[in-house]
């Protein structure tokens, strides 16, 4: 599709948006999608059968599995996470603890249809026993967290997110004890202080990510207060960083599972082992815990394969879940996507959407901007058409990003070169006196520059479903409207940027 061809069905659009799907609207309940069948019952691991003290306990650690619970897409799912888990040779489900140190729930369509809730009961399936809080878990704000603590078999810890006092809040446990037979092993949660960048403004409400080590050591000594024997440290960043250096410096953890930058790493902080297990089940992280000497032995990473899991209880929620959600056909869809592709097919997206509702907007001062970080993968490949599923927008957009306008800001290059932190669809448009923009409200803040100021932001009202116009929305509405003009959405149209009138 050229651009020309855009701009005649930009100036023939209609006062409202086609979608050819009304039934589906992003987030739901997926107890109305419709499933017949009733919910498996939930029978937990059982963790309390061994007697005595054991010779070593094996720690495995997750982290930010992003939602990718059920193997679409190229992923790895829980069901293989677990098979390769409890194929490592160093477990053991009597002696074993399974932990997570963060980012699980928000990523996918799947976890995201009920905001987590059934990520956190297959995690427990699986025999997940603690997790510490990530960035993302306070994507749907802490409403959503609390839910599903409640919903969770297993503590949530962070000791250091503290509320406007500098206390942390009551509803959230800085550290848990979980006993494998006479031996008690504590473990103490952190957030990365910073990674308040990387939450939408609002949702921590009044919270924040201290780097205040006292608060972490108060936690350590809860845990040795409460019988523990051992302590280890599940932190929500990166394996090198200085705030963990400095934590392990002052404190004697055993060892530190790490999260967030996915990498798969293996270190230690002047003898305390580091490890973290890649992300989006890719991999997981382990360390050996020895009682005869009083130390982590082995410790790692292992990348997860296709072995058969055992875990008829996961698999038989998992395949009930999936069941249940809507897989409603947008358009067809094909071609060899990248990150970039489907990046500007999302600016497309936003394009049209603005054009749609502001009609009167002109065209020729208007961009399109999102973050890359918000860029969560491509498309599907495929020589021949497919169905453009929301599980597949999904893929790209998975977070309830808002769209916003912002009109007659004055460009900052520094915000729309090529090589930062944004896609945008006309990057000339850093040469433009003025400009308006369409973007999310991830980015609509005074901390970027005054081009993203609040003041003046217009919230864009969704007009098929009322409230708030979410990203994944505007893609699936875009969508059907290519597909009522006959178009199969295509690579091919999106590689030299967005589609944009001259």
């Amino acid at each position: 599709m050229t651009k020309k061809a855009l701009l005649s069905l930009l100036v023939a659009l209609p006062v409202t948006l086609v979608s050819a799907c009304q039934g589906e609207r992003g987030h739901q309940s997926v107890f109305n999608s419709g499933s017949t069948s009733s919910t498996p019952s939930v029978s937990y691991p059982d963790s309390s059968g061994f007697e005595g003290t054991p010779d070593e306990v094996s720690i495995f650690s997750i982290n930010d599995m992003h939602g990718k619970i059920d193997g679409s897409n190229g992923y790895s799912s829980i069901i293989d996470l677990d098979g390769s888990i409890k194929a490592d040779p160093n477990y053991d489900p009597a002696t074993s603890i399974i932990v997570s140190a963060g980012d699980s729930w928000q990523g996918s369509y799947a976890s995201g249809y009920d905001y987590g809730k059934t990520t956190t009961i297959l995690m427990g399936l699986l025999g997940v026993r603690v997790m510490t809080l990530g960035n993302h878990e306070f994507d749907w704000g802490l409403e959503r967290i609390q839910e599903n603590m409640a919903a969770a078999n297993f503590p949530l810890i962070c000791a250091n997110l503290v509320d406007e006092t500098q206390e942390r809040p009551d509803w959230i446990e800085s550290h848990a004890v979980i006993s494998v037979g006479d031996l008690d092993v504590g473990f103490v949660g952190v957030i990365g202080p910073g990674l308040e960048a990387d939450i939408k403004v609002g949702m921590l409400e009044d919270c924040s990510f201290s780097e205040d080590i006292s608060l972490v050591a108060e936690a350590y000594q809860d845990c040795v207060t409460e019988g523990a024997d051992t302590v280890f440290l599940i932190a929500h960043e990166d394996g090198y960083s200085s705030y963990l250096y400095e934590l392990c410096d002052a404190i004697d953890f055993a060892g530190v599972f790490c999260g967030h930058t996915h990498q798969f790493q293996s270190s230690d902080f002047n003898g305390t082992p580091c490890v973290q297990g890649g992300s989006d089940n890719r991999g997981y992280s382990y360390m050996v815990y020895s009682t005869a000497e009083g130390e982590v032995t082995r410790s790692g990473y292992r990348e997860v394969g296709s072995i058969s899991s055992s875990n008829q209880g996961l698999k038989d929620y998992l395949s009930w879940y999936l069941s249940s959600l809507p897989h409603n056909a947008y358009a067809q869809i094909q071609g060899y996507w990248t990150k970039q592709t489907s990046g500007n097919f999302v600016l497309s997206a936003m394009l049209y959407a603005v054009k749609v509702i502001y009609p009167d907007l002109a065209t020729d001062r208007l961009v399109s901007v999102h973050n890359t970080g918000g860029i969560r993968g491509y498309y599907p490949q495929s020589d021949e058409p497919q169905d453009f599923t929301m599980d597949m927008i999904q893929i790209v957009s998975p977070f309830d990003n808002k769209l916003m306008l912002l009109t007659d800001r004055t460009p900052d290059y520094s915000q729309l070169r090529p090589s930062g932190y944004n896609y945008v669809s006309d990057y000339s448009c850093s040469e433009w006196p003025s400009v308006d923009i369409v973007t999310i409200d991830y980015l609509v803040n005074d901390s970027y520059s005054e081009m993203f100021s609040p003041e003046g932001a217009i919230a864009i009202q969704d007009p098929n479903r009322g409230g708030d116009y979410l990203i994944y929305n505007v893609v699936a509405d875009y969508a059907s409207h290519l597909d009522s003009q006959g178009i199969i959405i295509d690579s091919a149209d999106y590689q030299s940027g967005a589609v944009y009138p001259d």
